[in-house]
């Protein structure tokens, strides 16, 4: 009966912080940055706009592994933050609805006009401009503490 009570506990506390771990692995995106805004005011939490050329910009390529699917900044972003990606693919295969499309182009009319990319802007909760950030092969941790410094 002990035996089954350890192994009872074992596999309940494994599922449970598997589950756990599990919420923090990927970084949580906005469906578009209209919800973004609405949600960071509601949550008191700043607000990171991202553009993106994820099949054609190595850059943004390289931002999306060092920094997007890093479990540091994914932790710190999902508690302070909300995320919205504007992506820009070119292959016929990554192509998004035309909707889409056109939300993510209006919203590179307004704050990338220069068509930059990678391009990270940060925002108050209020979506009032705070800063756009460096990316340039910097750490999560140099990433991150740009955030915090704005």
């Amino acid at each position: 009966m002990k035996y089954f009570l350890l192994v009872f506990f074992a596999v309940t506390f494994s599922c449970i912080n598997g589950c756990y771990a599990q919420q923090n692995t990927s970084l949580v995106y906005s469906q578009n940055f209209e919800i973004a805004k609405e949600m960071a005011l509601k949550e008191n939490k700043d607000i990171l706009l991202i553009f993106s050329g994820s099949d054609w910009c190595k850059p943004c390529a390289i931002l999306e592994k060092n920094i997007l699917q890093d479990s540091v900044f994914i932790v710190f972003a999902n508690k302070n933050l909300n995320v919205y990606k504007a992506d820009f693919p070119r292959k016929k295969k990554n192509k998004l609805e035309k909707s889409i499309e056109d939300y993510n182009n209006k919203l590179a009319s307004k704050y990338n006009k220069s068509g930059e990319f990678p391009k990270a802007i940060l925002f108050s909760s209020d979506a009032k401009l705070k800063a756009v950030l460096v990316y340039n092969n910097i750490s999560v941790n140099e990433f991150i503490n740009q955030i915090k410094k704005k």
